[in-house]
């Protein structure tokens, strides 16, 4: 049988676990309709899209940074309320604006605001969950995340339909209700008993905090990691960017299949990821970040021949397929890797991965479809 529900995790990761299924059905609406509104409504081209979300990532990147300095400094929880607040308030104000300039200075400060909050919450994963149940606690944060996703990419394929402000307002709300959840329900999950070097570390301040990201650049192992997840980042970016605005706009399927691609792939996380969590946790952790490449550069070869709905299922499946086997490892090595009074750190670097890849490869691949199709 299909392990799909583990047993014994604290009542705060199931708090994670539900928030992020209530927000991941508002960000896969804004994410996976955002460029097909862009390119094929608004008419801006794939370029300029690109460059847009290339700033987005590079000012997420270096905000993810500084993200995680401050959870190690001022804690995880208040983090997590500042970043989910604040992205809930500028989603729904997306919904009421119509300049082109204004909504992409918007949709990036709302992705700087986002990326704050992902070294915190990760960090608190790590400090309530043992050792040797992380990615099993990882895995299940994905399937709530894909739960959500799957059920927001069909409610985004109907909204978009009626109005894509709504998507922004649903996007806004779903955040804000996750708000109220961390504040009313969670607690700090700080480490407070560490040694006395450890003690007179944080007692230097918040600056040398931002200094101690050099201990980072010191572990070439794990600057070798983030930099592999780079090259996985610059092909996965292309999945909620380019992707849609090219199945849609050759017409290979239409804004309601497209949601449902994207729900299928959520759906399959929930079902399977725990399953595939337990296979490869008991196997070598760089092989099965190979494999999982490999069967990734496959899922696109399936899009290359696609000519409708059916084959636009296969490369999904695939895709998914994939992801399964990479995103738990990325974040297991991660955390078993970082230090306990540096965890917010390792966690807000190794966004590196995220932020060079996914900020340059939805430009490169807009470019190439801008000028070649």
């Amino acid at each position: 049988m299909f392990k799909i529900v583990p047993r014994g995790f604290p009542r705060e990761m199931w708090v994670i676990f539900a928030g992020d299924v209530i927000t991941s059905l508002g960000m896969s609406m804004v994410f996976i309709f955002l460029s097909v509104y862009f390119n094929l409504v608004l008419g801006i081209s794939l370029t300029v899209l690109g460059l847009i979300w290339m700033a987005t990532d590079v000012s997420s990147f270096f905000s993810q940074i500084i993200g995680g300095a401050l959870a190690d400094h001022f804690g995880r929880k208040r983090l997590m309320e500042l970043s989910l607040f604040l992205r809930g308030a500028i989603w729904v104000g997306i919904g009421f604006v119509d300049s082109t300039s204004t909504l992409a200075i918007l949709i990036v400060v709302s992705g700087v605001v986002a990326s704050i909050f992902w070294p915190a919450s990760s960090a608190m994963v790590t400090d309530i969950i043992p050792h040797e149940r992380r990615a099993e606690a990882f895995g299940l944060w994905r399937i709530g995340g894909n739960l959500g996703w799957g059920m927001g990419a069909m409610i985004g394929g109907v909204l978009a339909a009626l109005s894509y402000k709504l998507v922004f307002i649903v996007g806004g709300i779903s955040n804000i209700a996750f708000g109220f959840l961390v504040l009313m329900l969670l607690k700090e999950t700080l480490p407070s008993k560490v040694d006395i070097d450890k003690v007179e570390q944080k007692a230097k301040g918040i600056l040398n905090t931002f200094k101690d990201y050099r201990t980072v650049l010191y572990d070439r192992r794990f600057v070798l990691f983030v930099m592999i997840g780079v090259l996985i980042e610059l092909l996965y970016s292309q999945s909620n960017t380019t992707l849609p605005v090219y199945a849609v706009g050759q017409n290979i399927i239409n804004t309601r299949e497209l949601g449902y691609i994207w729900a299928l792939n959520g759906w399959s996380i929930v079902i399977f990821q725990m399953s595939i969590t337990s296979y490869i946790e008991k196997r070598n952790i760089s092989r099965m970040l190979a494999v999982g490449s490999l069967i990734y550069a496959m899922s696109f070869l399936v899009l290359l021949n696609a000519t409708g709905f059916g084959m636009m299922l296969l490369f999904m499946s695939v895709f998914t397929f994939a992801e399964m086997i990479i995103a738990p490892i990325q974040m297991t090595f991660v955390a078993n890797n970082a230090p306990e009074d540096m965890r917010g750190r390792y966690m807000g670097f190794f966004s590196l991965a995220w932020g060079l890849g996914g900020s340059t490869g939805p430009f490169i691949g807009g470019r190439i479809i801008d000028v070649y199709s």
